[in-house]
């Protein structure tokens, strides 16, 4: 079963508030897949109050559809409406795969080179840290290239990376609100968009942010939280 300590005070970095999240041992004998332990709906967290939308969120619901092109100069980058960054307790139906934004866990995902599968609720509140989430279809990237991500995250403090199924190409880089799928991580608008988007991109409402400290353990423990 899933042990959650005392999260207390995690600072968002760009905000005087504090999140604040206190959560118990998860005793469920239903063994589902959740978010963080058994059962569909995140009952073993205690949101705190004070923790809903993001006091710098601006909806992204009317931008351009090449607005992440113009900024960032990367061709084939594709913006995705963003109109919640509310803090929730159950699963969200995000519109794209992977997700890109919106609605998410009032804790985020501990950035580092996952082997399994992590939860989208999790990852999408690392995305409004200024984090780059790189998801790749498995048995589809050569290993060279998997391994060269290893090496990458081991230098970043917000690069995420994770198995993803549900995605056309072989890997997909995600910012809040921006996308772009890659057939290899050797094609140079993947250096490009990490250059534009990792830790303080314009897009992401609380860049710079943690992205450590939560819940989290790769290479394949994204339920858990850290310890030390």
């Amino acid at each position: 079963m899933t042990l959650f300590g005392l999260l207390a005070g995690c600072s968002t970095g760009t905000s005087d508030a504090s999140e604040a999240v206190a959560a118990s041992e998860n005793r469920s004998d239903a063994g589902g897949d959740s978010l963080v332990g058994g059962g569909d709906s995140v009952d073993n967290i205690d949101v705190s109050s004070g923790m809903g939308e993001s006091s710098n969120f601006q909806p992204s619901a009317g931008d351009p559809p090449n607005q992440g092109e113009i900024e960032s100069g990367i061709d084939g980058i594709i913006t995705v409406p963003i109109d919640s960054a509310d803090h929730v307790r159950d699963r969200v139906d995000y519109p794209t795969s992977p997700p890109a934004g919106g609605k998410h866990m009032p804790v985020w995902l501990n950035c580092g080179y996952y082997e399994v599968v992590v939860p989208n609720e999790l990852a999408v509140h690392s995305l409004e840290h200024g984090v780059v989430w790189v998801t790749f279809l498995p048995g589809a990237p050569p290993a060279e290239e998997l391994n060269e991500l290893r090496g990458r995250v081991d230098r970043s403090t917000h690069l995420l990376v994770s198995p993803y199924h549900d995605q056309e190409t072989p890997f997909v880089l995600t910012a809040w609100g921006r996308q772009l799928p890659l057939d290899s991580i050797t094609d140079p608008r993947f250096e490009r968009f990490l250059d534009v988007y990792l830790k303080d991109g314009p897009s992401a409402p609380e860049p710079g942010a943690a992205c450590h400290g939560a819940v989290g353990v790769p290479p394949d423990e994204p339920r858990v939280q850290r310890s030390g």
